[in-house]
């Protein structure tokens, strides 16, 4: 039953992928590539592998596919054709040589479950016998990825909050750079056309600050801003206190069952950028202002760093939380402790680094603005509301920051 379950998802994961690839409309592409992901995350399931499918779920199946519609709302909708269509004849002989390999590669992989097979050989052994006994934490892979192999997921962990900066500063300077073109073909426009003149209106939708945008294909809502409809706005607002809760237990609840901060972080992410789709931008950037990506990101980075480091201090090594002697605890105790430290470290990572690149994508930069200078940017005003993003629609006349008397 589990091989026909097993059959069945493949044959779901090939069409999925294929509609993605041949899809002209960007959003069709996006829902094919959450439909991908979210039935990966089943087959990780069907391996027993919750934790991975957990992550997937969330972050592959949620928070990447908010991402990409983010991108395609401030970008285009329709992809361009492909310049050189001759290109196929020598992209799919190459696609099919990779798969020939791949399946023929699978054949010599053991079954599931073989005791025998190499993952089950060596020194995973001594994870899953003593795993408990070291660091009193029943769930294996959060003992794994926090203590064991920590110094990976140190890495990993910094590379994430690395790459979501370094994305964010050349969005920032790259939009800076266009609206400084764009301000400049406009001053040029009205100065040929005075006679003609007007101003560029904005059509608001029911229920606030949500005015529409012209994408390629058709007018549609900008991603920021109050919902339309009432009933969104009132079940985002009650889900947003229950995601961050959840976001937190699966934070503290690694220990013991699927969760941990990749998860953890996702979800209190969700709980951030949930409020900026549907309620008011007054209201969603004063729960979570924009300097909070940030700021967040920043101190998990730090907080892991130091919880790093300690052990050195105490004449261990990097990451060797036993080494810290703490009166009345014993070694795996602290181990225990530090694993929960750096779980929360990599939550609060995460959520700083998604959140960061969502503001960023959406043009609430204002943070990332004032710390990165650009020459050519025209200046911006003032916003009534720290951290509050500008709301797109209103024409290309729209600034950076906007008051609410422009919003009205």
């Amino acid at each position: 039953m589990i091989e026909a379950l097993d059959v069945v998802i493949f044959v779901v994961l090939i069409v999925a992928a294929v509609l993605a690839l041949v899809a002209k409309d960007l959003l069709t592409a996006v829902a094919m590539l959450t439909a991908y992901s979210l039935f990966v995350s089943l087959l990780f399931a069907g391996v027993s592998a919750v934790d991975v499918s957990l992550v997937e779920a969330a972050l592959g199946a949620g928070i990447t596919g908010l991402l990409l519609i983010a991108a395609v709302l401030a970008t285009t909708r329709h992809s361009e054709p492909r310049p050189d269509p001759r290109r196929r004849y020598v992209v799919l002989p190459l696609v099919g040589l990779f798969l020939a390999t791949m399946l023929y590669a699978a054949t010599g992989l053991p079954d599931r479950g073989d005791p025998e097979a190499p993952a089950q050989l060596g020194v995973s052994q001594v994870y899953l016998s003593q795993s408990l006994e070291d660091t009193e934490t029943p769930n294996v892979v959060t003992s794994l990825l926090a203590d064991y192999r920590s110094q990976d997921t140190l890495g990993e962990t910094l590379v994430i909050l690395t790459a979501a900066l370094s994305a964010a500063m050349v969005l920032v300077r790259r939009r800076d750079e266009d609206d400084h073109v764009e301000d400049s073909a406009e001053g040029s426009a009205e100065d040929s056309s005075d006679t003609d003149g007007g101003d560029v209106a904005t059509t608001e939708t029911e229920g606030g600050s949500g005015p529409t945008t012209e994408i390629e294909g058709g007018s549609g809502p900008t991603m920021l801003g109050a919902y339309p409809s009432v009933v969104v706005r009132v079940v985002s607002a009650v889900l947003v206190p229950f995601l961050l809760l959840f976001g937190v237990y699966i934070i503290a609840h690694g220990h013991y069952g699927p969760g941990g901060g990749f998860a953890g972080g996702v979800f209190l992410a969700v709980g951030a950028i949930l409020p900026r789709l549907t309620l008011p931008s007054e209201l969603a950037y004063r729960l979570f202002p924009t300097r909070l990506g940030p700021l967040v990101g920043g101190l998990g980075m730090l907080l892991f760093l130091l919880v790093a480091v300690a052990p050195l201090v105490a004449g261990g090594v990097l990451l060797d939380y036993g080494a810290i002697e703490v009166p009345g605890l014993e070694a795996s105790r602290v181990r225990y402790l530090g694993i929960l430290i750096v779980e929360v470290a990599v939550g609060f990572a995460v959520f700083g680094a998604i959140v960061l690149i969502f503001d960023v994508i959406t043009g609430a930069d204002d943070v990332l603005r004032r710390l990165i200078p650009t020459d050519d940017a025209p200046e911006t005003g003032g916003s009534p509301v720290a951290g509050s993003p500008p709301v797109h629609g209103d024409g290309p006349t729209t600034s950076a920051t906007t008051t609410p008397e422009d919003r009205r």
